[in-house]
């Protein structure tokens, strides 16, 4: 298995991936799963979603901490 490069903290200008992506990508997933799940329980049909995830970190009291995620959503959705 090859090993993904992965960073921390601010460093701006590694390659791979950092702990912000991670976390936007996990709740990515989540979001649209559950959009999923409710849209068919209400009678309609979710052919594809995407939701696009943006994490903000800010250095507050020296520590990053989290302090926005903002999701966008395309999906294409019939009524069954």
């Amino acid at each position: 298995m090859d090993k993904a490069p992965y960073g921390s903290g601010g460093e701006p200008r590694r390659r791979g991936t950092s702990p912000p992506e991670l976390i936007a990508a996990a709740h990515a997933g989540s979001f649209s799963m559950t959009l999923a799940k409710e849209l068919g329980e209400a009678g309609y049909r979710p052919r594809q979603i995407d939701t696009t995830a943006t994490v903000t970190m800010e250095h507050i009291a020296a520590a990053w901490t989290m302090t926005q995620i903002h999701l966008d959503v395309i999906a294409t959705v019939s009524k069954m």
